[in-house]
């Protein structure tokens, strides 16, 4: 028969003073790991990936929330989102989502740190179109001027507007303009012209040192995406006789009339 151990006191309070501080920094570290000062909300963020076109998605869109926390951290299930409302349910984000409605959506989302602090819900709008939309190019203007004295400077402007379908954006630029005077033109191009826009054009002229003369031609604008799809401008601008061209003119009238006349004035003329 065997004589069972007894455990004596001594060695009771031996492993006592042993189990006591082990069990004290257990605690201590499990304290230190789950309890936080952290009073700050998440931040997260959304990002939408696809075909974009001036705001709109023309296609699939991909969303990608991301959480960031600087103080507690945040779990990876701990992100929250609904598209179009969801039906009043939330879901965990657990990777990148796709879309493909052809319509406005919204997407609601949010994120709860280790702390337990929640943000306020985040919101983003987007649009997927069925297709590209068209722009077209249309321009008014008039651009002509009279009795301009030589090497002065003139001024006028035209408009340039996109009549395209809605939602399109017309990118647009000056192809030519007349190679006379010295042309100054603001703006000479332009992007994403929204359908039903209209953009004035300045145009500031130095007229040619040319006196008595009819200058003429053409400012063409296109559609930088369409070049069949133009509009042309006419230009004109006049200069005066000078009363010394006039004078010389009347001379002229007379000496063809009178040939035989005035044979010093004609030698001092050199007519």
């Amino acid at each position: 028969m065997k004589k069972s151990k007894k455990i004596s006191i001594w060695s009771l309070l031996l492993i006592c003073m042993f189990l006591i501080p082990l069990t004290s920094a257990v605690n201590e570290e499990i304290v230190s790991t789950t309890s936080f000062d952290d009073t700050t909300p998440p931040v997260t963020t959304c990002e939408l990936e696809g075909e974009e076109y001036g705001g709109n998605y023309f296609g699939p869109v991909t969303m990608i929330l991301t959480a960031t926390d600087d103080e507690s951290g945040v779990k990876s299930t701990w992100t929250f989102y609904h598209l179009d409302g969801g039906a009043g349910y939330w879901e965990q984000y657990f990777g990148p989502r796709t879309y493909l409605g052809i319509k406005e959506h919204k997407i609601e989302y949010w994120s709860t740190d280790n702390a337990g602090n929640s943000e306020p819900h985040n919101t983003i709008i987007f649009n997927i179109i069925e297709k590209f939309p068209i722009p077209s190019l249309q321009c008014t203007g008039s651009l002509s001027w009279t009795d301009v004295t030589p090497g002065d400077t003139i001024v006028g402007s035209l408009s340039v507007e996109n009549v395209g379908e809605p939602l399109s954006l017309l990118d647009w630029e000056i192809e030519s303009y007349p190679d006379w005077g010295t042309w100054t033109i603001t703006p000479e191009s332009g992007t994403e012209l929204a359908d039903g826009d209209t953009l004035e054009i300045g145009i500031e002229v130095i007229a040619p040192d040319d006196q008595n003369e009819e200058f003429t031609g053409e400012i063409k604008l296109v559609n930088s995406e369409e070049p069949d799809d133009f509009c042309i401008i006419q230009v004109s601008l006049v200069t005066p006789v000078s009363q010394q061209s006039l004078i010389l003119q009347i001379f002229e009238r007379i000496m063809e009339r009178f040939p035989n006349a005035f044979p010093l004035l004609r030698l001092l003329l050199e007519l």
